[in-house]
């Protein structure tokens, strides 16, 4: 999908999960910002890429998305 979709929201998120999960972070965090940079208006992208700084013990980086 995101082949033929680049900028597909649900499937860039989707990735970007199924990277957390793999633990796959730097990944995680590049699809978490490009889903920041096209749909800005939704917090919860802030969230996980936080979260992800977090598991990647980038504390400043993480207090920054959080407080979004």
């Amino acid at each position: 999908m995101l082949e033929e979709y680049p900028e597909d929201e649900m499937s860039l998120y989707s990735r970007g999960e199924a990277k957390t999960e793999i633990n796959d972070y730097v990944g995680a965090i590049e699809d978490f910002t490009k889903l920041i940079e096209m749909y800005n208006k939704d917090e919860t992208y802030y969230l996980k890429r936080g979260n992800v700084k977090d598991k990647l013990g980038d504390c400043k980086g993480a207090i920054k998305d959080f407080t979004k």
